[in-house]
């Protein structure tokens, strides 16, 4: 990809799974930012404090060829209406792939429409086990009905915990 951009970079630990000309990494939280900046030196890495859920940013100006957003969405910070306007400012920057994933109670159904009315295609996978099944903790009983699981993950997504979806889109 020729710019990348990752929302909710953290300290950028998804840098070594892309292959990029440009990389901005993006996150709210400042001292996040600034250790980054510190540790990665390179005229093609970039990193800068950024609140997707604003309605606007100079950032939002630029397009990108794939916008990662991984484990952000499903924090407890985004209400439906920030996810609703980070997922609008994402699409603004988009003019290639968007890659990022839901977890909790976030409603589907709008993340669907806000995608489908921007024109945006996308799959949708499913993952995780059943919450009845995450609330077993005996070890090797966890372990013995995660591995029986593992078939059903490589058949059928739909079995699994309607929340949690990697979306994988395309502008």
């Amino acid at each position: 990809y020729n710019k990348t951009l990752d929302i909710g970079c953290g300290i950028g630990r998804n840098i070594r799974f892309i292959k990029y000309d440009y990389y901005t990494g993006t996150d709210i939280d400042q001292k996040i930012v600034e250790t980054c900046q510190g540790q990665i030196k390179s005229p093609q890495i970039n990193f800068i404090t950024q609140d997707i859920t604003k309605k606007y940013c100079t950032t939002f100006l630029k397009k990108y060829d794939l916008i990662l957003l991984i484990q952000v969405l499903k924090n407890a910070l985004f209400d439906q209406k920030k996810i609703d306007t980070a997922l609008h400012n994402i699409i603004k920057m988009s003019r290639g792939k968007i890659i990022f994933n839901t977890m909790g109670n976030p409603d589907i159904d709008i993340i669907d429409n806000v995608l489908t009315s921007n024109n945006v295609k996308f799959k949708k996978i499913y993952f995780g086990l059943p919450k009845i099944i995450m609330k077993i903790k005996i070890p090797i009983v966890s372990q013995i009905i995660a591995l029986s699981f593992l078939p059903l993950i490589l058949i059928k997504n739909n079995f699994f915990s309607k929340n949690n979806i990697l979306y994988i889109c395309e502008k």
